[in-house]
């Protein structure tokens, strides 16, 4: 292989594409615009989404036989995450919602989730 031809072939080609407006544009000068532009768009919703998810408060639903034991397991639970400063889940906002129908509130967005406390007998069965 000959290195001089391929120097030369290659600086022809260079040049050939530094005279070309378009190839400049397209390759260069586009990219530096919209690069930063979606850069910023990114981070901008990623941030909004955070914020958010932070200011949500998250209403639900307990339903079944051992609704009783559900909420006293969600207010121990509660009581834990408070104690504890360097948990993720002590913003957490939540509130429980009493509805007659949990599956209808569900649908209508009345609230976010619903939990079904049941024994192991209504479990089966369901």
């Amino acid at each position: 292989m000959n290195w001089e031809t391929v120097r030369l072939i290659w600086r022809q080609e260079i040049r050939v594409l530094l005279r070309s407006r378009r190839t400049i544009v397209l390759s260069i000068v586009l990219p530096m615009l919209v690069m930063p532009i979606m850069l910023f768009a990114t981070r901008f919703t990623a941030e909004r989404r955070d914020r958010q998810v932070e200011e949500t408060l998250y209403r639900y639903a307990i339903t079944g036989d051992w609704a009783a034991e559900a909420r006293a397991l969600l207010a121990e639970a509660d009581q834990g995450l408070a104690d504890d400063t360097e948990s993720d889940l002590t913003e957490f906002l939540h509130e429980e919602i009493r509805v007659e129908n949990p599956t209808e509130s569900l649908r209508t967005r009345e609230i976010h989730f619903y939990l079904n406390a049941m024994g192991s007998e209504a479990a089966d069965q369901a």
